[in-house]
């Protein structure tokens, strides 16, 4: 799903304050606590791949794909095992925020580089690179990576439950809506009004972000495939490339 890319300017930012850059690798599938940070965040990966959940929604980021996360929005990162990962803290000045909500993007290899660039002890090399790097991070291009909404509503969220725990649950909205308590077409309903998606929608959302995390474990398509119900390979990619604009090999592929 797409978001809008925030127009950060360096004017946005305290001059006063540090830029952060930490990096992280997972060696093992590991979740963070849920926390938040009194700065604005840009987290991505250049190798595996991450889930950041929040309240409101979930987003799994393949590589050079970003988050920017407002401060003080309570997440949780869940990173997959060998996934490298990269951290952007910048500090706010005055009351408006740099951004208000959370919108993906991708990060370009200047992007990448310049925030490898800064450091504590170069605060004179810093005020050079930051302007350069607001503007690139201005400009940057949005990012279609995949998305779950976080559903609130009993009958929603014991349907929506019974397939995170099991992506590879096969059954039928009728089936399931048995299961939940309730009608197809009540589900079906519940969908639009509470997710803004269909359920077929929802469930190609769930379909793309377990793609994304077994394709960075080295997976291949057929046996994502054969695990999510389709019939083989190619109708995993028709989908894949429907949803997100390419095919699993030419998304990973991208970092420009």
């Amino acid at each position: 799903m797409e978001g809008q890319i925030p127009q950060l300017k360096p004017e946005m930012l305290s001059a006063t304050s540090v830029p952060t850059a930490v990096s992280y690798f997972y060696a093992r599938e590991q979740a963070q606590a849920w926390h938040s940070h009194a700065t604005v965040q840009l987290t991505w990966c250049s190798r595996g791949a991450i889930t950041i959940h929040t309240a409101q929604a979930s987003w799994t980021l393949p590589p050079w794909r970003g988050l920017w996360i407002p401060s003080g929005l309570p997440h949780q990162t869940h990173a997959q095992a060998g996934t490298q990962t990269h951290n952007l803290y910048l500090s706010e000045t005055g009351e408006k925020k740099c951004i208000a909500a959370v919108c993906p993007l991708r990060v370009t290899p200047l992007v990448h580089q310049l925030v490898n660039e800064l450091s504590a002890q170069h605060p004179a090399r810093n005020a050079l690179i930051l302007p350069l790097l607001c503007n690139e991070l201005s400009q940057a291009p949005a990012a279609t990576v995949g998305c779950l909404p976080v559903v609130t509503e009993p009958r929603l969220l014991a349907l929506t439950g019974m397939l995170t725990t099991h992506p590879a649950n096969h059954q039928t909205l009728a089936t399931l809506s048995l299961r939940a308590g309730t009608t197809s077409r009540t589900i079906a309903r519940l969908f639009r009004q509470h997710t803004g998606l269909t359920f077929a929608q929802w469930r190609q959302q769930l379909t793309i972000m377990t793609s994304i995390n077994q394709l960075s474990q080295g997976v291949s398509v057929e046996e994502i495939a054969q695990q999510q119900g389709y019939c083989n390979g190619s109708a995993l990619i028709a989908m894949f490339s429907k949803v997100l604009g390419m095919t699993p090999q030419r998304y990973f592929a991208l970092r420009s």
